[in-house]
């Protein structure tokens, strides 16, 4: 993310980083997606939006990978510019509609279309509705009464309705060996 005032941002530069290329190497061969994270600033301005993508992507170019076509946007943080922006460069799968409480913020568990209001026009960015977020649980006590119930209640009512139960974990999560474990648990419960 170049040229980031933002404190809430990271401060790494990932185009001159050869450890990305090899991650993003990584990501690829065990059948997983890159997707764009794009800063706070990238949310309502055009330009540093085209130019983080345009960072991603030439990175992924580089290993023989297509373009970006998923993103979430940083803190769950999203608007009508943002959702303008993916659609004209080429972002075609986003989960930024999210909230910090666990649930149904879309009101469903469904991938659905993301409709321009004051185009009166439908894009063709199709949201995946986050339910589920690491930092919404007491990840200190995994396997709680408190978590399990909550996750087997959003897990219950997705399969009910034969939707798709997105959950988002954070890779900081993942430092230790018990968070490891912690996150190996969750995968499991949730299948």
């Amino acid at each position: 993310r170049p040229d980031n005032k933002n404190n809430l941002d990271s401060k790494y530069k990932i185009y001159v980083n050869n450890f990305f290329r090899s991650l993003f190497s990584k990501i690829i061969k065990n059948d997983c997606k890159v997707g764009f994270h794009g800063s706070l600033d990238s949310n309502s301005n055009e330009k540093k939006f085209i130019n983080e993508i345009n960072v991603l992507n030439e990175i992924l170019n580089s290993i023989g990978e297509s373009k970006i076509d998923s993103a979430r946007q940083h803190y769950l943080y999203h608007n009508l510019d943002y959702f303008n922006n993916a659609n004209k460069y080429g972002i075609i799968n986003d989960s930024s509609i999210g909230y910090e409480i666990n649930g149904f913020w879309s009101q469903c568990c469904y991938k659905y279309p993301i409709f321009d209001i004051r185009k009166r026009k439908q894009l063709k960015v199709y949201q995946s509705p986050l339910i589920l977020m690491d930092v919404n649980l007491d990840l200190k006590n995994i396997d709680s009464k408190k978590n399990l119930d909550e996750i087997f209640l959003f897990k219950s009512q997705t399969k009910h309705y034969g939707g798709n139960l997105s959950f988002l974990f954070h890779n900081n999560y993942l430092r230790t060996n018990r968070e490891k474990k912690n996150y190996e648990y969750l995968i499991k419960i949730l299948k």
